[in-house]
């Protein structure tokens, strides 16, 4: 299933917001994860965590543009951690820190974060200025429980690790993310809190399949 039209949508979306910061070596670093496959400047896939969001919204009140800037909002979120991940990891050559350097990837994935943040701005006029608090406080705790995953991950230096404890790690950073983007999408779609509880569950449970799969694979 392709999804051209919202991944275009996306793609300008982000552009934009980048397109502020002008051109050099420093834009051109922040770009490169945004250009990985399945990211949202890849041109030849689509973006997978944006699109998300954008469903969500759509499914429950039949429409998604005025979503766009928090799609791309929890892609440059997206992108900033999978940067920190790598850096504490250590275990890809073909990393941003394996090219430029630990100190700079650092500094590209703070930036990121900051972007998170000029794109949530950007749904001023689009939506009620409570729904943009509640999506950014939607992300900004996601962060923090996904730190706090992170956290559980590099305290155990083994891979015999029990089945409660790995179900919880997911829980906390894969699952998260997921839930994360389909709650901001239902928070852009409706105030009822049933529903937005409902879709960020589902969230967490498509999370915890996809990451259970990737590592079965």
């Amino acid at each position: 299933m392709t999804f051209t039209r919202e991944a275009s949508l996306i793609r300008q979306e982000a552009e934009a917001i980048l397109s502020q910061m002008g051109q050099g070596l420093f834009v051109e670093i922040l770009r490169r994860p945004l250009a990985e496959p399945g990211k949202v400047l890849h041109q030849d896939s689509n973006p997978r965590w944006p699109i998300l969001p954008l469903l969500v919204c759509e499914t429950i009140c039949g429409r998604y543009d005025h979503a766009i800037p928090a799609a791309v909002a929890m892609e440059f979120f997206v992108a900033a951690g999978d940067v920190f991940d790598d850096i504490e990891d250590r275990d890809s050559e073909h990393a941003l820190w394996h090219s430029y350097g630990l100190a700079q990837a650092a500094n590209a994935a703070t930036a990121l974060l900051m972007l998170t943040q000029q794109a949530v701005a950007r749904l001023q006029g689009k939506v009620e200025p409570g729904v943009i608090v509640s999506v950014m406080e939607a992300i900004s705790s996601t962060g923090i429980t996904a730190c706090s995953g992170q956290h559980l991950d590099l305290m155990d230096d083994t891979q015999d690790i029990s089945e409660e404890t790995y179900f919880h790690t997911m829980e906390l950073k894969s699952a998260s993310l997921l839930e994360c983007a389909c709650r901001i999408g239902a928070l852009l779609a409706t105030d009822d809190e049933e529903i937005i509880i409902s879709y960020s569950l589902f969230g967490r449970n498509l999370g915890m399949a996809a990451q259970i799969t990737n590592d079965i694979q």
